[in-house]
């Protein structure tokens, strides 16, 4: 793959298909399916339940309150309430056919993710340069399964899949258990939190690199690369329509189809790279208010927001990539066009980066943190008298 060129939407996956059996681990004599091959058939076997990923988020995410409604309406029914019939009310909630809320999460995110990791590549190395082709394989089967959980509801769904990967994999193959657990590891650090800290690769124990089955991975560099491009894979190929789609799912869609351009571009006076977002939408949509869990929202509002997050995102990111990839700002052009008269619009951009003194407070990650903690460890060390 040519430097700076745009991949197709396969190049990774192709790549791994191309790759010689002895730059992957040796087989044993029970398993002698080749690493690619046990990719395509892990991809294969997941198909069905990418398939059910948004219904399932929805379905779930409703059923998760279900029995605290049936809980409430029997008391209300106990304390003499007799416009409430429970057993009705609890067959349509098991009735209940609620609509998609999420925007995609299934087999077209998926290979929009593995897009978006080509793009982040390409720009920078080729993945021959980049990764191993071990290392690619993991990566490959991690963004396959991140978003799996998802079956079960947005609740804990970074780590909901264990075991529904655990029976595809082993189907297609993939049965050493310390390269499952690896695979897991990475997808389940893609978002949310672990223990309620955000810092899901550190907290995910992921170090810089170990062996496994004889093969060096770079845990922290293959996490890092999961989660970014997922992240930008969030452009209008995400949107879906529904006439009649209930109004806390609408922002979702209405922000994935206002983003029409997410790409990696080269800063070429300052040798650096910068992420580039460009939104199009019209004035009507801009000021729309949208409903966003307990709080109405100014579209424009969430496109500032979801930018920002974007530039979040990318510091984190880069912790883990900086040594690979130059990544130092996002970029973000917005164009709002007036509905009818074509004549009108108000365009704009503004750049999120790392500037100036860092606002942040810088934490000293270390027992010994001020004059009382480093005074208490000279006493116990015997230094200095009480």
């Amino acid at each position: 793959m040519a430097a700076n060129k745009y991949p197709s939407l396969y190049d990774l996956e192709g790549w791994l298909y191309e790759q010689n059996k002895k730059d992957f681990p040796s087989y044993n004599e029970e398993n002698q399916k080749s690493f690619p091959d046990r990719y395509k058939d892990l991809k294969t076997g997941l198909g069905a339940l990418h398939d059910q990923v948004e219904r399932g988020a929805t379905i779930r995410s409703f059923l998760d309150g279900k029995d605290e409604l049936i809980k409430l309406f029997k008391e209300l029914s106990d304390n003499g309430n007799k416009s409430i019939n429970v057993n009705e009310t609890i067959e349509l909630l098991e009735n209940w056919e609620p609509l998609i809320y999420l925007n995609q999460h299934g087999k077209g995110h998926v290979a929009k993710v593995i897009e978006k990791a080509a793009m982040i590549l390409n720009n920078f190395k080729s993945a021959r340069d980049m990764l191993s082709p071990f290392e690619t394989f993991i990566l490959l089967c991690a963004i396959q399964i991140h978003d799996i959980g998802n079956i079960n509801g947005r609740k804990d769904h970074e780590t909901s899949f264990n075991k529904k990967f655990r029976e595809k994999a082993s189907a297609a193959g993939i049965v050493e258990s310390a390269t499952l657990k690896t695979i897991f590891r990475i997808a389940r650090v893609h978002s949310g939190s672990i223990l309620g800290n955000k810092d899901t690769i550190s907290q995910g124990q992921l170090t810089p690199k170990q062996d496994l089955l004889n093969f060096p991975i770079r845990l922290q560099l293959l996490a890092a690369l999961l989660r970014f491009a997922d992240e930008l894979a969030d452009d209008s190929t995400r949107a879906i329509e529904y006439d009649d789609m209930p109004e806390e799912s609408r922002i979702f869609h209405a922000y994935s189809r206002a983003l029409h351009t997410v790409t990696i571009q080269k800063n070429d006076i300052t040798n650096t790279y910068f992420v580039k977002l460009c939104y199009e939408l019209s004035s009507e949509d801009a000021l729309r208010v949208y409903v966003k869990g307990e709080k109405r929202v100014p579209f424009i509002q969430e496109v500032f927001d979801r930018s920002k997050k974007m530039e979040q995102e990318r510091r984190y990111c880069i912790r883990y990539l900086n040594q690979y990839i130059p990544l130092t700002e996002v970029k973000v052009e917005i164009e709002i066009s007036h509905p009818t008269d074509v004549t009108k619009e108000l365009s704009f951009e503004y750049t999120l980066s790392e500037r100036g003194y860092p606002l942040d407070d810088v934490v000293i990650d270390c027992v010994y943190n001020d004059a009382a903690t480093v005074r208490d460890g000279l006493i116990k060390k015997g230094m200095m008298d009480q």
